[in-house]
């Protein structure tokens, strides 16, 4: 199952693992798959959900490596660089990936080259969400956001955020740069705007909105040449990737 997968050099592929609210068992099926740097990290959540969400998270990843790379799922190794962007170990890493996870569901974007970011939240309305968008989206963002009302208001808002979001990590910047250097339109094909201290091109960049469960949306930016058409995310449950044996 997991050892025949195949992944072009200009391809991305999204997997998807829901979390049912048992936490503690999907920490307790997962602790012989993780390293001691891991596990350690594991045990210092002091919340239930945040340590399942983590664990859960690197299983997903784990899972994906050896489904494309062919190595056993445990065998991968990691290190975090100066802004804390998880990378393979290694001079030349065979894959590039990014995860993300959100109440209920975690989600992770892998390809074999090149820049990949990906994010997803839980839409939700609220009052505040104005006001966020003054603060952290360009004027022409907010002005849309602040035009619409109730669940429209909400989507077009986590429309932005978790594009805004994916864009940045797969710079891997983080919060580092001003979100509102750059905007997003949100046509059939989402293009992307810079300003002058963005220092980037979207013309380089390609865009996937996805909507996994009927409250969650996803967000994919990679950069040329990795090409994100067609792209379908893959369910697997967490319970699945240890019956599936040690790859």
């Amino acid at each position: 199952m997991f050892g025949a997968n195949q992944l072009g050099a200009n391809e991305a592929t999204v997997w998807l693992m829901g979390l049912d609210g048992d936490f503690a068992h999907a920490s307790a099926l997962a602790v012989g798959l993780l390293d001691e740097g891991e596990r350690a990290r594991a045990e210092r959540f002091r919340d239930e959900r945040a340590r399942g969400q983590f664990v859960a998270g690197r299983v997903l990843l784990r899972r994906m490596l050896a489904a494309y790379g062919g190595a056993d799922a445990a065998a991968w190794r990691f290190r975090a660089d100066a802004l804390g962007k998880l990378h393979l170990d290694g001079e030349a890493p065979a894959f590039v990936f990014n995860l993300s996870h959100t109440y209920g569901l975690v989600a992770c974007a892998l390809a074999r080259r090149g820049e990949l970011g990906l994010d997803v939240e839980q839409v939700r309305i609220s009052d505040d969400l104005v006001a966020v968008a003054r603060h952290m989206f360009s004027a022409v963002e907010a002005d849309h956001i602040g035009a619409l009302a109730g669940e429209a208001r909400a989507e077009a808002f986590f429309a932005y955020w978790t594009l805004k979001e994916a864009y940045l990590k797969a710079r891997g910047f983080g919060l580092s740069l001003d979100t509102k250097s750059f905007a997003f339109n949100l046509a059939e094909t989402v293009s992307v705007s810079f300003t002058a201290s963005a220092q980037d091109d979207g013309a380089r960049w390609r865009f996937a909105r996805l909507a996994p469960t009927p409250g969650a949306r996803l967000a994919v930016a990679a950069a040329a040449p990795l090409d994100l058409s067609g792209l379908a995310p893959r369910w697997i449950a967490l319970e699945d990737c240890f019956d599936a044996g040690r790859r």
